[in-house]
């Protein structure tokens, strides 16, 4: 019940917005609102954007760390296991 209540009182909220933007602006009260409706798709590109730099990150972190079994290289492991 409220969920359907907030639904109602959003898509108010929306219908006067559009009224007062396309009333007082004209046209280009309608060019803002068609700017409006894509604003949330910048924040999941933004959220993408960002999980693709730690996903990157974290595998640039990973290759390049030294592994836990080498203390002081590859040559260190070489010659123990040469014995």
């Amino acid at each position: 019940m409220l969920k359907a209540q907030l639904k109602y009182y959003g898509e108010a909220l929306l219908l006067l917005l559009l009224w007062f933007m396309t009333a007082f602006s004209g046209i280009d009260g309608i060019k803002m609102m068609s700017n409006l409706g894509g604003l949330p798709a910048l924040f999941v590109v933004i959220a993408m954007n960002a999980a693709l730099l730690v996903w990157l990150w974290k595998s640039i972190v990973e290759r390049f760390a030294p592994s836990k079994d080498t203390e002081q290289g590859d040559c260190a492991n070489y010659s123990k296991n040469m014995n």
